[in-house]
């Protein structure tokens, strides 16, 4: 059975996104799955941005062992996000923020040490949410807390992401059940023989069923991320994200994921 559609979430028809494809499938409220397929980002985007008065809130999970570019990619395209008119008066148009399950610092994969903005228990509200991926993973799909977390979190969120290994916590709980979805290219086998209710896809940077969206490895989130971005608040405002970072959106989609 569909799961479903909380009250304020929009409902979504499941779609996988190729590279440079816009999603032609947008959710809104009360219309019908058919009359959504002559919806476009562009027009939606814009029609969500004039009605906000706050920056959507992203909260983009680490924990030890996390891969770097999985979480920095996509924090740094919505922290990047500006609105292209500034009309409805938002300085920016996303809150990222990092959340982990303890309040210390946490070591990323190389070394690298992240202080984080809240823990799973006192963060605000968060309107997206980014797993990314990394050898904690492996550890991390066993942890019940942070499961939960996502379970929880996910019943709240305009949108569920996940980045690489990320989509094994998203399984783990059968967020991806009868899904198509996407990981590192050397966990696709892992994760059907592990998750076979997931339909695993091997040949896209990322993977768009609506609420939930995954990523291939590592640098895919880049796209991932920035697809969200066309989706909430339109291409333009995606591609003018894409351009500050000096972000090549082409050649990253030309590339496997």
């Amino acid at each position: 059975m569909p799961r479903p559609v909380p009250p304020g979430r929009f409902a979504w028809r499941s779609v996988m996104m190729r590279p440079g494809e816009e999603n032609s499938t947008r959710g809104v409220p009360g219309a019908s799955l058919d009359i959504l397929r002559n919806q476009s980002t562009t027009s939606l985007g814009a029609a969500a941005h004039m009605d906000r008065t706050q920056p959507r809130t992203v909260g983009i999970l680490i924990f030890d062992d996390v891969e770097v570019l999985d979480f920095a990619g996509p924090f740094e395209v919505f922290a990047s996000a500006r609105p292209i008119d500034n009309g409805s008066g938002l300085e920016r148009l996303f809150r990222p923020l990092i959340v982990a399950e303890e309040q210390r610092m946490i070591t990323c994969r190389g070394g690298l040490l992240v202080q984080p903005h809240h823990t799973i228990g006192d963060h605000p509200p968060l309107d997206v949410i980014v797993i990314p991926g990394g050898q904690g993973t492996r550890r991390e799909r066993l942890n019940a807390t942070v499961l939960d977390w996502i379970v929880a979190q996910d019943q709240r969120t305009e949108v569920t992401t996940s980045v690489c290994t990320g989509a094994f916590l998203l399984a783990e709980r059968g967020l991806l059940d009868g899904l198509r979805a996407t990981t590192h290219w050397a966990s696709i086998a892992w994760m059907r023989e592990h998750y076979p209710s997931v339909r695993m896809v091997d040949d896209e940077r990322f993977v768009d069923e609506g609420h939930i969206v995954t990523s291939a490895g590592v640098s895919a989130g880049i796209d991932m991320a920035l697809h969200v971005v066309a989706r909430l608040d339109g291409e333009a405002t995606a591609a003018a994200t894409a351009r500050s970072m000096e972000y090549d959106r082409t050649s990253a989609a030309l590339s496997p994921g």
